[in-house]
């Protein structure tokens, strides 16, 4: 007899509580390139270059690695559908690769005039309690947030994760005029 994997159950919780959070669903490729994942997003020197899979034979420039993280992905879906309306809030809940092993991440953004740090630390705080995960939040260095406007999410001595803000140079990039914010 036939039943879900657990994975896929824990995927259907996190759909469940970020619809509730009024958030749409968006199924992003898998395959990205480095200007996008790395540069555009100001993460040139971060842990997970080293770490990314790169595609042998590409067909594309637009796709020579397995993605890393989901935000990315995120930030280029906004900026196809800059035509709609705002505010817009997406969410992904799929998997990454690095260093050759499959993890199953969420990526949350959101983008309108008003978008800012309580609106995703509350964000953030309703799908931890929501999951039942403890986490020490500290002060981000990652290039993709604002300085000060950023948070790490620690569990025990290991990042699982970040949120904040996103850095003025980000949006540009993706082409982006109003501020996002994302987990």
């Amino acid at each position: 007899v036939g039943r879900a994997h657990p994975s896929e159950e824990k995927k259907g919780e996190i759909r469940e509580l970020m619809a509730g959070l009024g958030y749409l669903e968006t199924m992003p490729f898998t395959l990205t390139n480095e200007k996008a994942h790395f540069q555009w997003m100001r993460r040139q020197s971060a842990p997970e270059c080293a770490g990314a899979v790169h595609v042998l034979h590409p067909i594309s420039e637009l796709h020579t690695i397995l993605r890393t993280s989901l935000l990315s992905s995120l930030l280029e879906i906004f900026a196809m559908n800059q035509h709609h309306p705002l505010p817009q809030r997406i969410f992904a809940a799929g998997d990454v690769v690095v260093e050759k092993k499959t993890r199953m991440h969420l990526a949350m953004a959101s983008i309108h005039s008003g978008a800012n740090f309580s609106e995703i630390r509350s964000a953030v705080d309703a799908v931890l309690g929501e999951l039942a995960i403890t986490t020490e939040i500290v002060p981000s260095q990652d290039g993709a947030l604002l300085p000060g406007r950023g948070g790490d999410l620690l569990a025990g001595d290991k990042k699982i994760g970040c949120f904040g803000e996103l850095h003025p140079q980000v949006l540009r990039s993706f082409g982006l005029e109003q501020p996002v914010v994302a987990l």
